[in-house]
């Protein structure tokens, strides 16, 4: 290639003379950005452009040089990279216009160079040449030495995001509400944009003790309910406005919420500004610290603030004239051309998030909010784009996709490993259940009352881990959607006092029944029984000895309503909302001290719903709970 570059005709010339032989031109290509990080030769000045026209090649004209119908093709190339091994190849063959304005065809070629820490290709290598030409070695050596200098720049440069992150855990309060929040880890940004100094390990109101409630019912419900949300939010504590998104880290009991936000009190001042006035407005967009760009009703832009030509690649005012088309990625051109003709015909503002191009054809992510800009009369005569840049947000938004894909697998498995083995342990305890008791027969037989208060103290941990054991395969069966039932008419007050009659004998406490007159019921006779049973020994387990539990039945208009009352610690509110899920343990003094899983109300509450019927709790803290379940009528049986 000749050292100096600078007229088309001597370049072709030149290139040509080497006995037809076209070098490749090589390239060193960022993935997903699509950003050349080294470049041996540009391919367009063997196609007759000189440097000179290559540098001032706006991003607009350089993709009008593709064909339109090559355009897929190009992406396919691109974007096909992940599910290919480090050996394959791919190559794809396009057409691109050289500068008379002929057609010439390219052949490119790439293999994987470089994996992130994750093993995503994160570097191609791309070699592009006119067709039906010797393919030159590539020099690899040279290539990975080019790439080296680079490696400690883009590496920096991925994981300090322009965006704050925090990982915040929430604190709450004795009716476990949240109230405050401790910052557990802030990255680079998180300082600028809010403005808060060395938070790690300190609470949000030691940092801000002015901080609105609204923040605690906001990431409290994240880290309650695990649901992710996006939202702004205006904080007079800091004085400034955030666009944010919060989602749940960890494990659910950890409470830990992760926040990435940026500071757009900037924007939401400049939106202000270009409403009342569009020349103050010139004069605020030069200064603010996102991207806005002016446009006229076609679409072509009218004038870029600073950092927008920065977000594009641009050169001070090089993007005037180029339409917006052009720099936004094929794909979201159709919603583009929708919204902004509803914006120019009916006044309608909009926030869209799109894939848009930077000088060079690399692309990025976008938030772009466009208003229009109005004259005295009322109509729009203009438009305004403020333009963030958003990439990292989404590559953290899929590597969190990606995480929660992994926890439900793990999840699975953990499913799957608990059915397996309490399905293999189920027939050993089984056994030593049965030896017990003909030990114990054997032992009582003998007068050996030592020894067989001993098997009688074992059979009641045999009893336990049965139970234990029936509890973990139920809950298998619910995950898979296996819990079945065999329907029959059930006398359900004949089963309540059959239930009671054993619990009582097991215990100190006094039961009273008030059984109403009842229809029979359709529904499966031991797996109610099963739910009757775990109400009853939850009220002899958490009630005090020598206290009343109180059952009763009654027939409602479509239902009958079976109620177990006890005069035990009582449910916090807090706790009523959650008791019924699987492995939920109370963490408030009175209940924590009692043993279990979490497991038994779950399965009951299971249970009644495949009969489709409800289960409740009705409890103030300190005074008793009662535990009721309905089952719908079988209107055959009522007589």
């Amino acid at each position: 290639m000749p050292e100096t570059l600078t007229e088309a005709g001597s370049c072709l010339s030149s290139v040509e003379s080497n006995n037809g032989v076209l070098p490749p031109a090589t390239y060193v290509i960022s993935i997903p950005s699509r950003e050349v990080i080294y470049n041996n030769v540009d391919v367009r000045i063997s196609l007759g452009f000189s440097e000179q026209e290559l540098t001032s090649m706006s991003n607009a004209y350089s993709f009008s040089l593709y064909h339109p119908e090559d355009y897929s093709k190009i992406r396919s190339f691109y974007t096909n990279w992940q599910h290919v091994n480090d050996q394959q190849q791919q190559s794809v063959l396009y057409r691109h216009q050289d500068r008379w304005g002929r057609w010439v065809s390219l052949y490119a070629k790439g293999r994987v160079l470089k994996r992130d820490d994750r093993g995503k290709v994160c570097q191609l290598l791309v070699t592009v040449e006119k067709i039906n030409q010797q393919q030159p070695g590539t020099e690899w050596g040279d290539v990975r030495e080019n790439v080296q200098q680079t490696v400690d720049k883009y590496r920096t440069l991925f994981r300090n995001m322009d965006e704050g992150y925090c990982i915040i855990q929430m604190l709450y309060n004795e009716e476990g509400l949240p109230d405050n929040w401790r910052f557990i880890e802030v990255n680079p940004a998180f300082e600028r944009h809010n403005g808060l100094v060395n938070a790690t390990g300190k609470t949000i109101l030691e940092v801000t003790p002015g901080i609105e409630p609204v923040w605690f019912n906001i990431y409290g419900k994240v880290a309650d309910t695990g649901e992710s949300i996006r939202f702004e939010q205006r904080s007079d504590a800091f004085q400034r406005t955030f666009n944010l998104y919060a989602f749940r880290v960890g494990v659910p009991e950890e409470r830990k919420v992760a926040v990435l936000f940026t500071d757009i009190t900037a924007q939401k001042t400049s939106e202000e500004a270009l409403r009342k006035s569009e020349e103050h407005n010139r004069a605020i967009v030069n200064q603010t610290s996102v991207g806005i760009f002016g446009a006229d009703l076609d679409g072509y832009i009218t004038f870029l603030n600073e950092k927008a030509s920065r977000l594009f690649g641009l050169k001070k005012n090089e993007g005037v004239g180029i339409n917006i088309l052009d720099i936004t990625v094929p794909e979201f051109r159709e919603a583009t051309i929708h919204k902004f003709g509803k914006l120019v015909a009916e006044g309608i503002s909009f926030e869209s998030e799109k894939l848009m191009f930077r000088k060079g054809g690399s692309e990025f992510w976008a938030n772009v909010s466009v208003s229009g800009i109005s004259d005295q009369q009322g109509d729009i005569k203009s438009v305004v784009a403020v333009v963030i840049d958003i990439t990292q947000r989404k590559a953290a938004e899929t590597a969190l996709r990606e995480s929660e894909q992994q926890l439900k697998e793990l999840l699975r498995l953990k499913d799957d490993f608990i059915g397996i083995a309490s399905h293999e342990l189920k027939t050993p305890v089984t056994s030593m259940k049965a030896y017990a008791e003909i030990v114990k027969e054997s032992m009582e037989q003998l007068g050996d009352k030592q020894n067989s208060y001993l098997l009688s103290r074992l059979n009641q941990q045999i009893d336990r881990l049965m139970t234990l054991i029936r509890h973990l395969l139920d809950t298998s069966r619910i995950s898979e959607g296996q819990l079945q039932l065999v329907m029959e008419d059930v006398d359900l007050n004949s089963l309540l006092l059959e239930r009671v009659d054993e619990i009582k004998r097991t215990t100190g406490h006094q039961f009273v029944c008030h059984l109403g007159k009842l229809p029979l019921v359709l529904g499966d006779r031991e797996r109610l029984a099963q739910v009757m049973t775990n109400l009853l020994s939850n009220s002899v387990k958490y009630a005090p000895v020598q206290t009343t539990i109180t059952v009763s039945s009654e027939l409602e208009e479509h239902a009958v309503r079976i109620t177990v009352q006890d005069e035990g610690p009582g449910i916090t509110v807090a706790d009523q909302e959650k008791i019924f899920e699987k492995f939920f343990r109370s963490r408030t003094k009175a209940m924590s001290t009692y043993q279990g899983m979490g497991l038994g109300l779950y399965i009951t509450a299971q249970i009644i719903q495949k009969h489709g019927g409800e289960l409740g709790v009705q409890s103030d803290d300190g005074h008793g709970a009662a535990f009721s379940f309905t089952l719908p009528l079988n209107k055959e049986t009522i007589t």
